[in-house]
């Protein structure tokens, strides 16, 4: 962090608490060291313990982890509490975040990160809170001050808590947490530059207990203790992946299947702390100061080591070195103290700052935030945004007929790579991409004078919108779809029924990998290839509702789909697939809550004339009818359950999931037998909405993908990583 940056925080922190927060200029902080027993048995020439820095990429992530839970818990404890709040009253706060940190251990790194965090509160019961933490930030880490090399990332940050006060003594804060980077990783290796790029997503649960020790109008002090687990997920690594395979010697190649591709770690980390609070006025002016001090540890296996695989040790033939371990720094015993300040400029607006050291024998941290704090339900009596708010209030457009929702996403993926090699080059295809960007519009509208409603849906994707693609990528690719449907709805005693008819179309563009051809001699291996595909679909869907009483409701659907294939490889064939959802809807629990538990199956009856592309050793062709290598129907069964919470005035918190059920994905093939692939894909996501304004939702949400691919004996997995953000607007 600059040293201007540091004043410049520092003076706003000091302004605000009204008192010098500089520890003494003699006191002496302890330093990062090497450590000794660990530096006198590496050699740093030697290409296993160079590929340490893959190791505190994953450090880095559990420290983003524990950064994201400590927000958490202070935003939920520094909170204004002279004024009791009003069930759904909203508080934004904005923070700006510059944190540096030193590690020791294997090599000196230096990891210095800089973002935005919003945190969003809601007092949902009189005696309860709900808040959600999402941002990005981007960041930098030097090893051995850049000679050893360096990583460059982008981060994200998304999580919520609850904050339950039992009575006046006694207080739960409980958290879900996620924090993601993507990594550029540069490593010098005898003099040479190895790159690799990966994304690592950690993904847990915490909890505090808070027992409150003073609570008075103007102090409050608190005692805390509680833990956080997450599992930490680190993508394949494949470094130099734009050269052949085996003449990149020190670096890591992914391509045997020996070993998992991707690396899973835990993080369990304990933690307790002291904290003390101030509130008066100084000039009719609310502020607030404090400080805390707090300790953690690790004892997750995160401490116990990083596993490395596949690494190129042989200058003969390009062997793969097996799986070991690399220890890089246990960060146990961290201790910390805070101080931090609020000040009101108006009623309904307060900035703040915050400055926290952390430290122990061989971590180091100086973490300090900066921002503001809203008051978000009193926005519509601001001068400058309340006649905003009234205008798209007064000036939506209304029909006696016609009432309707549009919506408007940026939804993104960003997937871990796998790389797959042919005669001793990448062929990246679709298994290594850049992140793709998909704009996302929906569009419902409902005839109140009958019985019918519209809805229609497109989008474009791109994988180098907004950014560059990888060199190994072939080349860009896209996807579209156009989608539009007419639903008629009637009731009965009991529920609904109706039925929906619907039109789509959707094109798209890729590489794709046919790994071994008929030829299997290296010379005869196939290059990778672009895929197209174009369908249209008429899409037919009965579907009826029945009131099971005390809540119950009984849902089902069954969607029939023609589908027409008019361009790439099953050009002219006609598909017919079906969607059946089966579903118990629960409303019995709270007025507030939504609970949807639903049996959700997928099939796909294959054209007869179905025949897949294979390469000859001259070039792709399709291959002679063999009931043995013909797919005649593909299948896929879930369990899709979801948690919607709704906090009133249109706002409201969904959790959903999807989990594979029995085999996953797999394949009928024509002769009776199943196929031996198998496909695991398990979705979690959120979806926060907030209403600004009669008529404008804010939407907010993000879903993580992890796939397991079963091929007989082997198994690979992948992540994939997809927020989005936008708005709805009704009328």
């Amino acid at each position: 962090m600059g040293k201007e940056k540091k004043v410049l925080l520092f003076a706003l922190l000091i302004a605000l608490c009204g008192t010098n927060t500089y520890a003494n200029e003699n006191t002496q902080k302890p330093k990062v060291k090497n450590s000794q027993s660990k530096a006198q048995n590496f050699d740093e020439n030697t290409a296993k313990l160079s590929t340490g820095i893959h190791g505190y990429t994953v450090d880095f992530v559990a420290i983003n982890s524990r950064t994201l839970s400590n927000t958490m818990l202070n935003r939920a404890l520094t909170r204004d509490y002279i004024k009791a709040r009003p069930v759904n009253s909203w508080t934004q706060d904005i923070i700006y975040m510059d944190n540096s940190h030193e590690l020791g251990g294997l090599m000196n790194v230096d990891y210095d990160e800089n973002g935005i965090l919003g945190v969003s509160e809601r007092q949902i019961l009189p005696n309860g809170r709900i808040g959600l933490v999402y941002g990005g930030t981007n960041g930098k880490a030097k090893f051995n001050d850049g000679e050893s090399g360096d990583v460059n990332f982008d981060g994200a940050y998304a999580g919520g808590y609850y904050h339950h006060d039992f009575n006046d003594t006694w207080a739960l804060n409980s958290r879900a947490l996620f924090a993601y980077t993507h990594n550029r990783v540069d490593r010098m290796y005898n003099g040479e530059l190895i790159e690799s790029n990966y994304p690592i997503y950690s993904f847990g649960l915490g909890t505090s207990l808070i027992y409150t020790l003073v609570d008075s109008n103007y102090n409050k002090a608190y005692f805390y203790g509680g833990i956080d687990i997450n599992k930490l997920h680190q993508g394949n690594i494949n470094e130099n992946e734009d050269k052949v395979k085996g003449q990149a010697q020190g670096s890591i190649k992914n391509v045997a299947t020996t070993y998992p591709f991707e690396k899973t770690y835990w993080s369990i980390a304990p933690s307790a702390g002291f904290l003390a609070e101030n509130t008066g006025y100084i000039l009719d002016k609310k502020y607030r100061i404090g400080a805390s001090v707090g300790w953690e540890t690790e004892l997750g296996n995160i401490k116990d080591g990083k596993r490395i695989s596949n690494l190129v040790i042989s200058q003969k033939g390009g062997e793969v070195a097996k799986e070991y371990k690399i220890d890089t720094e246990d960060r146990e015993n961290v201790f910390s103290y805070s101080v931090f300040g609020a000040i009101d400029i108006t009623e309904n607006l307060a900035v703040n700052a915050k400055y926290t050291s952390m430290f122990s024998d061989g971590y180091d941290a100086d973490m300090i935030g900066a921002g503001f704090e809203y008051k978000i339900d009193t926005m519509a009596r601001n001068q400058i945004i309340g006649p905003v708010i009234y205008g798209m209030e007064n000036h939506r457009p209304s029909s006696d007929r016609w009432k309707g929702t549009l919506t408007v996403l940026m939804e993104t993926e960003d997937d871990t790579d796998i790389p797959d090699y042919t005669s001793n080059f990448l062929t990246g295809g679709d298994n290594a991409t850049s992140t793709k960007y998909r704009p996302k519009f929906m569009l419902s509208l409902n005839d109140t004078k009958s019985k019918w409603q519209y809805y229609f849906e497109g989008y474009y994707m791109n994988n180098s919108m907004f950014q560059g693609r990888k060199g190994n990528e072939l080349q860009d690719q896209y996807g579209t779809r156009i989608h539009g449907e007419a639903k008629w709805v009637d009731s009965y005693s009991k529920g609904r029924y109706g039925f929906t008819i619907g039109y789509r179309n959707e094109t798209s563009e890729k590489g794709v990998n046919l790994a071994y051809g008929v030829d299997k001699r290296p010379n005869k291996w196939h290059p990778s290839r672009i895929q197209e595909r174009g369908i249209h679909q008429l899409r037919l869907a009965p579907n009826a509702t029945y009131n099971l009483g005390h809540g119950f409701m009984l849902t089902g659907r069954v969607n029939g789909i023609f589908q027409y294939n008019y361009k790439g490889d099953k050009e002219g064939q006609l598909d017919f697939l079906t969607e059946t959802d089966i579903g118990i809807q629960y409303t019995g629990f709270m007025p507030k809550w939504k609970i949807i538990a639903t049996y959700h199956r997928d099939d796909t009856w294959y054209d007869e004339d179905l025949r897949p592309i294979q390469w000859n050793g001259t070039q792709f062709e399709e291959i002679e009818y063999d009931p043995a290598k013909i797919s005649k129907r593909w299948h896929l069964a879930q369990f899709r359950p979801s948690i919607t919470y709704y906090f009133g005035n249109n706002s409201s918190f969904k959790f959903d999931a999807r989990i594979p059920l029995g085999n996953g994905a797999w394949t009928n093939y024509r002769d009776g037998k199943k196929s031996a692939k198998e496909d695991y894909e398990v979705r979690y996501g959120f979806t926060y909405s907030q209403q600004v304004s009669s008529g404008l939702t804010v939407n907010l949400g993000a879903t993580f993908v992890p796939t397991k691919y079963k091929n007989g004996s082997i198994t690979q997995r992948k992540h994939s990583f997809r927020p989005n953000i936008g708005f709805s607007y009704s009328f």
